[in-house]
């Protein structure tokens, strides 16, 4: 096996969502390449409230039941989700960034929306189920 040169440095490059205090929800520029969200310009929230996890599926059209507009900057993306946090009563931690997957059988990005405890899993998830990491399939 060869060496590879690495020439990325500046880059993220691991999947992360965010909470915004205003209520948005961020993901991040490794989020953003990893599931190819450069092409989306909407998405669907979902919640699983046993589990503790949001669901955000990209959606080019804005018909869609539940379309919400995902905002890009730069590197990254975001969700105007205020109602959707209200609507679950979801009081995340604001600020801070959590591990994004994507969750093939769902085909959506799933990230968790709760304070967790060192050692501490969402119920129904299997050790390292939350940290499966899988290329979104456009």
């Amino acid at each position: 096996m060869a060496f590879e040169k690495f020439s990325e440095s500046g880059k993220t490059f691991k999947p992360k969502v965010s909470f915004r205090k205003g209520g948005g929800i961020g993901l991040n520029a490794g989020a953003v390449r990893k599931f190819g969200l450069k092409q989306y310009s909407f998405a669907i929230l979902y919640y699983d409230k046993e589990r503790r996890l949001i669901g955000i599926k990209p959606t080019k059209s804005e018909d869609e039941e539940g379309a919400r507009r995902m905002t890009h900057g730069g590197t990254w993306a975001t969700i105007g989700a205020q109602g959707f946090m209200d609507f679950f009563e979801i009081d995340p931690p604001r600020d801070k960034r959590r591990d994004a997957t994507w969750d093939d059988r769902e085909r959506m990005i799933v990230g968790f929306a709760c304070r967790l405890e060192p050692g501490d899993q969402p119920k129904g998830m299997k050790d390292g189920e939350a940290n499966k990491e899988k290329g979104m399939h456009a």
